[in-house]
């Protein structure tokens, strides 16, 4: 088995040489002869141990042995209290205070799904959940789809027959939109009916509510199947979806290896420089009528400001310039069509970064944005209606790494900044009014926080270079409550094992 010495003090054997040379031992501080020193014992065996035990490959790799725990996996419910779960198959209700068992949400037995992954519906009363999935691109997957009703008990498909991609339940928990085969299909609940949205689904051709694979390598946020290019607005009557048209990209041949005694072979749209990238175009249906409209352009992302007003994010192939368009169409019975209304616009010499960070705050028309206009990536307030900016939530010499979400509630909004250093993460609670900030955490290191949806906890995860995280649960105030995970055996791990604690400069 291979080991690996760390050095952290010098071996036995050294300490026995440097004794009896005390000629050596006098010039140990001249670095020269330091050096030199060191060389010699290298080639002639005596190499320095620093660590009490080896670590070996087995230790890194098989057992993960110095790998510390990242606390524990929330699913927030809606109440801001308690999260889920799932234990054996189980779905499990806890209560984020005591940390202790609240409810049997969900028993495996009742499922009878072998889900990887799982999602409520806005009303809590509905359970997405995922099966049988197939990884297609980096993020994408295809998979089959059911909802569990937490009423009736009852395990419903989604789809039938082929697998599924982008499944999204509607807002009133009463459908469920998803492309299958490159269409896009909503399924109706109440009588388990299917409407089929488009019909010119096709391979390598036609693509319609999802994105093809560079806006998906290009675009999607780091979490998730992706860019998402099918969405809702709140009342569920509307669906916005994108539709690509790649015919006229080349294709790229993969052969695949994979034990046969022949290669499979595939191929899949890859436009290089200077070729052909797909044609994207924004459609919206309309439930009640039936009706389709569409708006051609390149659009990056899809947000319902409204039932009625869509804004979607609008880039250049260049990338150099950003747009935040209105699209209102308040009449979807007859055709027509609609020109976006232009709310602002980002331009850099160089690159414009897409940002997932527009949020809407439905009682004052406002929405905040995320900006690096100063150099520095911050928050601004825009007033809807006027599109005039309002105020910077944001300033400084640093950079807003994250950002958590509004309490439109108490006129609060929680951020992550690159501070009091760019290697340091620091949380803080601004104020949508333009009051100073409040610092959340304290010292240097990494803190990274997620919020309950009613933001009245929040936990705090904490590293640095030197220290496996410590995670803490803490209220609104920011008093703390308990420490969910202290990985205090991987710590001692790293003082018997000899761990060097690694230090930067300048």
């Amino acid at each position: 088995m291979l080991s690996i010495n760390i050095f952290p003090i010098f071996t036995p054997t050294f300490r026995l040489y440097l004794a009896n040379n005390k000629s050596v031992n006098t010039r140990l501080t001249d670095s020269f002869h330091m050096r030199h020193l060191l060389f010699v014992l290298l080639l002639s065996g005596l190499t320095p141990a620093f660590a009490q035990k080896s670590i070996t490959l087995d230790d890194c790799f098989a057992q993960f042995k110095f790998y510390p725990e990242g606390g524990p996996d929330f699913r927030f419910m809606k109440d801001g209290r308690h999260y889920t779960l799932v234990e054996k198959g189980n779905i499990v209700r806890y209560d984020l205070v005591t940390q202790k068992q609240d409810s049997l949400l969900v028993k495996k037995s009742e499922i009878k799904i072998k889900f990887d992954e799982y999602a409520f519906s806005e009303n809590e009363q509905l359970l997405l959940l995922r099966s049988n999935t197939v990884p297609v691109y980096r993020h994408s997957v295809k998979a089959d789809y059911h909802i569990f009703d937490l009423k009736t008990r009852k395990t419903l498909p989604i789809n039938d027959g082929a697998p599924a991609q982008y499944v999204s339940l509607s807002p009133d928990g009463t459908k469920a939109a998803f492309v299958m085969n490159n269409d896009v299909y909503i399924k109706i609940f109440a009588d388990q009916s299917l409407i089929r949205v488009t019909d010119d689904g096709m391979t390598n051709k036609i693509i319609n509510g999802l994105p093809d694979w560079v806006y998906e390598e290009e675009f999607s946020p780091v979490s998730g199947e992706g860019m998402k290019a099918l969405e809702w607005n709140p009342d569920g009557n509307r669906l916005a979806f994108l539709r690509f048209n790649e015919t006229a990209v080349q294709e790229m041949p993969i052969t695949w290896y994979e034990g046969g005694m022949y290669p499979r072979q595939s191929a899949f749209k890859y436009p290089k420089v200077g070729t052909p990238n797909s044609t994207v175009s924004l459609k919206i249906f309309d439930l009640p009528s039936g009706h389709l409209a569409d708006c051609p352009d390149i659009i990056v992302r899809l947000n319902w400001a409204s039932k009625f007003n869509l804004v979607a994010t609008r880039l250049n192939r260049m990338q150099d310039t950003l747009d935040l368009v209105l699209l209102a169409p308040e009449r979807l019975g007859e055709d027509l069509a609609f020109a976006p209304e232009l709310l602002l616009r980002e331009t850099d010499p160089a690159y414009v970064e897409v940002h997932d960070n527009l949020i809407f705050l439905d009682e004052k028309h406002q929405y905040v944005w995320a900006s690096e206009r100063s150099g520095f990536n911050h928050l601004y307030l825009y007033d809807f209606i006027s599109g005039v900016m309002q105020r910077p939530l944001t300033s400084g010499n640093f950079d807003v790494t994250e950002f958590y979400g509004v309490d439109e509630k108490n006129g609060r909004f929680y951020y992550q900044t690159a501070t009091p250093t760019p290697m340091d993460r620091q949380v803080w609670e601004g104020f949508i009014d333009g009051s100073a900030p409040r610092l959340l955490t304290k010292g240097t290191g990494t803190f990274a926080a997620e919020f309950s949806p009613t933001f009245d906890y929040y936990t705090l995860n904490w590293s640095d270079v030197n220290t496996p995280a410590i995670v803490t649960l803490h209220d609104r105030a920011g008093a703390l409550i308990q420490t969910l995970t202290d990985n205090k055996e991987k710590a001692e791990l790293r003082t018997e094992y000899g761990f060097v604690n690694k230090t930067f400069f300048s």
